[in-house]
C-alpha cells in the first residue's frame, strides 16, 4: 500500500490538490461519505448516463467563435487540464471567445477556480462558472472528459459538439460499467479533437469517429534534433516513468 492511500496521505494529495482550505474541506467531506455512507443507489448515482441524446441545434454565428469548454475539475496540477487551457489560451490569441464551465462537485468556487488557472496554467482571459445545468448559446460545445461527453449529449443550444480526446479514458477502468460507460461516448457524433495520431486512428478504425489529431507539445529550448542525447554522461540511463497508486501504469510490470 502507499502512503498516499493511508488518511494522511489522502489528505496531503487534497490539499496539494486544491489548497489548504478547500483541500481539508475536501478530505472532510469525502470522509463523512465514507463514514455515514447508504446502500448504493445506482439509479439515482448514475441516472445522468440515461441523457437524452439532444442534437446541435444552432445556427453558427458570424465572426469570432464563442466557444464553450465543459471541464470536470479545476485542480492545480494535471497534464490533461494543461492541454485544455493551452488551446483556451491559443484561440483566445485568434481572437476567439471562451467559457468554461465546471461539471460536477468541486471544493473551489469559480472565482478561485479562475484565479487558479490564471496562476497556474495560462493567462487566459475566459471566466470560469460552476455548471448548473445550462449553458450559453456558442458555436462549439467541448466535451473534455467522458463523464462531461454525458452533459454535452443533452445540450442543443450549440451550432456543433467537440470531443477534446487526450487519452483513450475507458483504459483507466477495468472492464466493467465505467469501462462501457466511457467507451460509449465515442459512439455518438461528435468530432474529435485528439492529442496525436495514435488516438485519432482507433476512434476512427473502433468507433467510427470523424477526428483531427495535433501533435505533442514540448519545449524547443531544451529539446531539439540537434541537441545530445547524452551530455556529459558515458553511462547509458533510463528513465521509468511510473506512478503504482494508478493501475494501468504497470508499475510492478516496469520494476
Amino acid at each position: 500500500m502507499s502512503w498516499r492511500d493511508l488518511p494522511l496521505g489522502r489528505v496531503w494529495t487534497a490539499v496539494s490538490k486544491y489548497g489548504l482550505k478547500a483541500g481539508f474541506q475536501d478530505s472532510l467531506a469525502r470522509w463523512s461519505q465514507h463514514r455515514f455512507r447508504k446502500l448504493p443507489d445506482v439509479m439515482g448515482d448514475y441516472e445522468w448516463v440515461l441523457n437524452q441524446d439532444c442534437p446541435a441545434a444552432k445556427a453558427p454565428g458570424s465572426g469570432p467563435l464563442k466557444i464553450n469548454w465543459l471541464v470536470p475539475f479545476v485542480a492545480e496540477a494535471s497534464g490533461g487540464l494543461l492541454g485544455i487551457f493551452r488551446a483556451v489560451y491559443q484561440l483566445e490569441q485568434w481572437g476567439h471567445h471562451n467559457r468554461i464551465y465546471v461539471v460536477g462537485r468541486s471544493p473551489l468556487n469559480a472565482e478561485r477556480s479562475t484565479e487558479l488557472v490564471r496562476k497556474r496554467y495560462f493567462p487566459i482571459k475566459a471566466q470560469i462558472e460552476l455548471f448548473n445545468g445550462r449553458v450559453a448559446d456558442s458555436d462549439a460545445l467541448v466535451a473534455t472528459l467522458w463523464s462531461t461527453a454525458y452533459t454535452a449529449r443533452r445540450l442543443s443550444n450549440t451550432a456543433r459538439k467537440f470531443y477534446f480526446v487526450q487519452d483513450l479514458e475507458y483504459l483507466f477502468h477495468a472492464p466493467g460499467s465505467v469501462y462501457e460507460f466511457t467507451r460509449q461516448t465515442y459512439r455518438w457524433s461528435f468530432y474529435g479533437i485528439t492529442l496525436g495520431r495514435w488516438i485519432a486512428d482507433v476512434l476512427q478504425n473502433e468507433f467510427g469517429m470523424d477526428c483531427s489529431p495535433f501533435g505533442f507539445s514540448y519545449d524547443r529550448k531544451i529539446y531539439s534534433p540537434e541537441g545530445s542525447r547524452c551530455p556529459g554522461q558515458v553511462k547509458q540511463r533510463v528513465l521509468f516513468y511510473a506512478r503504482p497508486t494508478t493501475e494501468r501504469r504497470g508499475f510492478e510490470l516496469g520494476v
